[in-house]
């Protein structure tokens, strides 16, 4: 696995594979920095984006690698994000104090990739790029120009809840 270091945050597709990306703005470069928390498990490591005040809220990114094996000749690679959204509270107490913060729900996306041992180079290259291409709202020259709608169907499903069709 690579070197643990802090990871970048923006809604601007960053074409030569550098930023996980979330943000609103196009003129905000990373507005977000998600820091490593160490290892969670072996082979298993999570980072939290800490801006929040209560780390239950903190939204976390988890990323862990399974090498091939005896009787699985394929590389695991799987993610999740968590959003944690706290509930409201209000004092309900006669002393009127706040109660603690607790989380109401949580907004997850988990994937997996399954890489076969055998795969070469390209393939691999080929394969990520698909997987990119279906996640970019728009796909860009080296020299942003043409910029081409990609119609990904991820977009509306999860803004909207459109079923694709």
């Amino acid at each position: 696995m690579s070197a643990l270091a802090n990871i970048k945050a923006t809604s601007i597709l960053n074409a030569t594979g550098g930023a996980i990306a979330f943000t609103n703005s196009a003129t905000v470069g990373y507005n977000k920095t998600f820091v490593p928390d160490g290892p969670i498990a072996p082979g298993v490591q999570q980072y939290s984006e800490r801006s929040g005040s209560y780390p239950i809220a903190f939204p976390k990114y988890t990323i862990s690698v399974t090498r091939p094996k005896a009787g699985s000749r394929v590389f695991r690679i799987k993610e999740k994000v968590v959003v944690p959204t706290l509930n409201v509270t209000s004092p309900t107490t006669g002393s009127g104090i706040q109660p603690l913060p607790s989380v109401g729900y949580n907004c997850i996306m988990t994937r997996e990739f399954v890489i076969p041992e055998a795969a070469t180079a390209a393939e691999k290259l080929l394969f990520w790029s698909y997987v990119q291409s279906m996640n970019a709202y728009s796909i860009a020259a080296s020299d942003s120009s043409p910029v081409d709608d990609t119609g990904a169907p991820i977009t509306a499903a999860v803004l909207d809840g459109e079923v694709p069709y």
